[in-house]
């Protein structure tokens, strides 16, 4: 029995058990949210990055088929229940709700279609283009772009930013593998996808308010009775998670920065399927078309 209980021990804590269990949860609400498995365990590459591994799950909505959910899982164990809870910081002035929202566009259109059983026309043939873009999802969040884990070490960089840059390369791997897809299909002329970042936890996700102000200056605490956390269900996570400099032309440092940042939400398990019923984007300008219509014609 002792042999058999640390067998599971080393199951449970493999993090493999609670990745089916999220994908239960997606299969079991389906009716709910129109969300269902288009691929788990997919291998990516990320050539720019140099980087490789899985995608725990994508998601592809069944009735907007453009919009593809890749989710990375993340399994947090600890004894002490303090470390079962992942803390947001959002000062008072930035604690407005927002709609704001990343998302990997990608596009291809080709002049050469061949007729079913003839072979695949080249990449020549292919005009195509990934671009990430703000653009607006529901529901909307708080955002934050520092969260305080207490199994952080101080040394090095913090497990979410680690997590978030690895779905924002593996989101990128998936998007070329999409392009890589329909060019191995001889009659489809036409290609769009939609691709958002997502960590699904069974993490607690708090939100601490504060006034910046009421920090001491002499050593950087605050007074327990000038914070406020509250439980959320989801949070927006949004920072700079590439050191590489972007594409583009910038007058200022900050304007090179915020180029650099991306959004990767963040939800609780128990909230996944509400998150996803209430899914919608929507283009941020007022003509209401996206960045990947103006590269290419779509």
């Amino acid at each position: 029995m002792r042999n058999q209980d640390e067998t599971l021990k080393h199951i449970w804590k493999s993090g493999f058990p609670f990745q089916l269990r999220v994908e239960e949860e997606v299969r079991s609400t389906y009716s709910m949210h129109n969300w269902s498995i288009a691929t788990r365990v997919h291998p990516w590459t990320n050539k720019e990055t140099e980087s490789s591994g899985f995608i725990d799950l994508v998601l592809q909505h069944d009735h907007f088929v453009t919009y593809r959910m890749v989710i990375e899982c993340k399994r947090v164990k600890a004894d002490d229940q303090r470390q079962l809870r992942w803390i947001f910081l959002v000062p008072e002035e930035g604690e407005k709700e927002t709609q704001l929202a990343s998302c990997l566009e990608v596009g291809g259109t080709t002049t050469r279609i061949a007729q079913i059983g003839e072979s695949v026309p080249d990449d020549k043939g292919w005009n195509y283009v990934q671009i990430w873009e703000n653009v607006n999802i529901l529901p909307q969040s708080l955002e934050s772009s520092i969260c305080v884990l207490p199994s952080d070490d101080s040394k090095s960089q913090p497990i979410l930013e680690r997590l978030a840059s690895q779905v924002i390369d593996s989101v990128e791997g998936l998007g070329t593998e999409e392009i890589l897809v329909h060019r191995s299909q001889s009659h489809v002329a036409r290609l769009l996808a939609f691709l958002f970042p997502v960590i699904v936890t069974n993490a607690e996700i708090s939100i601490c308010r504060f006034n910046p102000s009421k920090v001491s200056i002499l050593d950087g605490t605050l007074n327990s009775s000038a914070a406020t956390l509250t439980t959320v269900p989801f949070i927006r996570f949004r920072k700079s998670l590439s050191t590489a400099f972007p594409e583009g032309t910038f007058s200022t440092l900050k304007e090179a920065n915020q180029a650099r940042e991306l959004t990767v939400f963040v939800v609780n398990t128990s909230s996944l399927p509400l998150l996803l019923k209430d899914w919608k984007m929507s283009a941020r300008n007022f003509g209401g078309r996206f960045a990947i219509q103006n590269h290419i014609s779509l």
